[in-house]
Formats: structure tokens, C-alpha cells, sequence
């Protein structure tokens, strides 16, 4: 069996800085807002079609 390829360490947010801290400041707030929204149209128009189960 070959050599496993020794892994990098993972990426945290913690360390202010990072490319990850950034990432996580920065980005995830957008990335969860547009998430929300795309679920909430979705649940609307699957209303619409299909009606609401109770």
C-alpha cells in the first residue's frame, strides 16, 4: 500500500487574519443570508403550487 500523503492541518477562524477568519467574518454572514432567502422564496412558491400541509 502507498504512503498516505501527510494531511494540512485544518483551517479555523479563530486566529484574526486568516484567510479562514476573513472568510468566516466576511463571507458566511452573505453566504447564510442568500441561503435564507433562496429557502423562503422556495417555501412560497412550493405553497403556491403544491398548498400548505397542516
Amino acid at each position: 500500500m502507498p504512503p498516505v500523503p501527510s494531511i494540512p492541518p485544518a483551517l479555523t477562524g479563530s486566529k484574526e487574519g486568516t484567510f479562514a477568519f476573513l472568510t468566516v467574518r466576511d463571507r458566511w454572514p452573505k453566504i447564510l443570508g442568500k441561503i435564507v432567502d433562496q429557502v423562503h422564496r422556495y417555501r412560497h412558491a412550493h405553497i403556491a403550487v403544491h398548498g400548505e400541509v397542516v
